[in-house]
């Protein structure tokens, strides 16, 4: 895995959302003028973006701002978490391409009909999208109103004015500027294939330092020695645990809520090292997660960082097992309990454990 996979991998998207769009000279003299039919709605708007550091979104007198901090762009009303870097870039690149098709009303009694009504006023359904540049200077100032599929098929368009203006347009293209922060939050931590991780070293709450590596395809238990046969899903699920991480609830905090249950350290094929904290509060399970690497994975691991220092997540339950398992988690079988045919059955119902995962 080189530093772009695990970039990827890791979903470290975020960094400079903005820089992909500075193609050239700026021609941000373009993008004030006045509107006019067939044309795009912001000439030459791609190389602004390049300086753009902050995107303000509302609606019903209510703002939410998506700022870059360092390398990351995070969401106000989150508690400046890093926002997800797709959504960004689709909004941007949506403002790129948006063309004016038509002029349609000029007559603000008729606005809140297309959806561009005031943004400030109580109830109103317009929203006004703003993007600013490092000194607060707008790049972009849009009201969206309704958007609709187009009746020929291919596409979206969508009612927009520009504020100040009486003149609405009837545009094609597609933005996507909800004012409500949880749309913007990147809940994925971490994305790591099973194949790319090399080893793990867990120290888990019974003080058992467990070794496992890969080794043909397969997690292995290298050390201590097993006192009984371990399935093999499980030693694999170990090496799952960086796949699909994600979260649902996150706290700002240096503090783990609850008792620690064990910590790991989990390096990749590539030397990428990833050490996992874990702790357990009630039927709840919560993690921090920090990244460290040399020469080309010194990149992945400081933007990891930038992401999650300072934050802990409330994780699915399985993922403990995963992150700090135990040797008597390894090599009891939950089919077998009392003996008896019923107590051997799996657990049914909604709280269950996926078929391929293990019980808590």
């Amino acid at each position: 895995m080189n530093t772009r996979s695990a970039l990827l991998l890791l979903g470290l998207g975020v960094v400079s959302v903005a820089a992909g769009f500075a193609f050239g000279p700026e021609r941000g003299s373009e993008i004030r003028g006045t509107l006019s039919a067939g044309q795009l709605a912001f000439p030459g708007l791609a190389a602004s973006l390049a300086k753009a550091e902050k995107i303000e979104i509302s609606k019903e007198g209510k703002t939410l701002t998506i700022a870059q901090r360092g390398p990351i762009w995070t969401v106000s009303d989150q508690q400046d978490y890093a926002a997800r870097a797709e959504k960004l870039r689709g909004l941007l690149t949506g403002l790129t391409e948006l063309r004016l098709r038509e002029p349609r009303t000029s007559d603000p009694a008729l606005f809140a009909r297309l959806g561009l009504d005031d943004p400030s006023k109580p109830g109103a359904a317009g929203t006004l999208l703003r993007v600013l540049d490092g000194a607060g200077k707008p790049i972009v100032e849009l009201i969206i109103g309704t958007k609709r599929a187009r009746p020929s098929g291919g596409g979206e368009e969508i009612y927009v004015r520009k504020p100040g203006e009486t003149q609405t347009w009837l545009a094609d293209g597609k933005i996507e500027a909800e004012a409500d922060g949880n749309q913007w939050i990147d809940r994925q931590i971490a994305n790591l294939e099973f194949k790319e991780i090399a080893a793990a070293i867990v120290t888990n709450r019974d003080g058992e330092r467990l070794e496992f590596a890969l080794r043909d395809g397969k997690t292995v238990l290298v050390s201590p020695a097993a006192p009984a046969p371990i399935e093999q899903a499980k030693l694999d699920d170990i090496f799952r645990a960086f796949e699909f991480l994600s979260f649902s609830e996150n706290k700002k905090s240096v503090d783990l809520p609850g008792n620690a249950t064990g910590f790991s350290d989990f390096t990749t094929k590539d030397g990428l090292a990833l050490h996992a904290e874990v702790a357990q509060e009630g039927n709840d399970v919560w993690a921090r997660f920090s990244a460290k690497g040399d020469g080309a994975q010194k990149q992945a691991a400081d933007l990891f960082n930038a992401v999650n220092a300072g934050w802990v997540y409330k994780v699915v339950t399985w993922k403990q097992q995963a992150l700090v398992p135990t040797l008597k988690f390894l090599t009891t079988n939950p089919l077998v309990q009392s003996g008896t045919k019923d107590d051997a059955a799996p657990a049914e119902g909604p709280d269950a454990p996926p078929a391929d995962k293990p019980a808590q």
